[in-house]
């Protein structure tokens, strides 16, 4: 039991000297984002503006591309019914993740 608290008190402390030595920034996030988004009527033209407004600066604050070192996205919308807006090898380059958060729209 000794050992093992040893190990993770080593492990603490070792990827906290990591954390210390590569500053956190948004565009060192490597993910996938797949959002899903309320398009109903019931979210008006405010809040969805809103929230087209957040997908934008989530993307141009990241390196978007393909590979381990960059970031995807992908968005599906509903209301009545669902709708995809591509996938994640469509959103590997910034402009057409930006052209895509451009042509979500609101069902009325």
């Amino acid at each position: 039991m000794k050992i093992y608290l040893l190990f993770l008190l080593v492990l603490t402390v070792n990827c906290s000297n990591i954390c210390n030595r590569i500053p956190c920034a948004p565009n060192r996030l490597y993910a996938d984002i797949v959002s899903i988004i309320d398009s109903s009527s019931s979210m008006g033209n405010g809040l969805f503006d809103g929230v087209k407004q957040f997908l934008y600066d989530i993307a141009t604050n990241v390196t978007i591309g393909s590979g381990e070192d960059n970031t995807q996205m992908a968005f599906y919308t509903f209301s009545k019914n669902g709708k995809s807006y591509g996938t994640l090898n469509n959103g590997s380059n910034k402009d057409s993740v930006i052209s895509t958060i451009n042509s979500l729209t609101l069902d009325n």
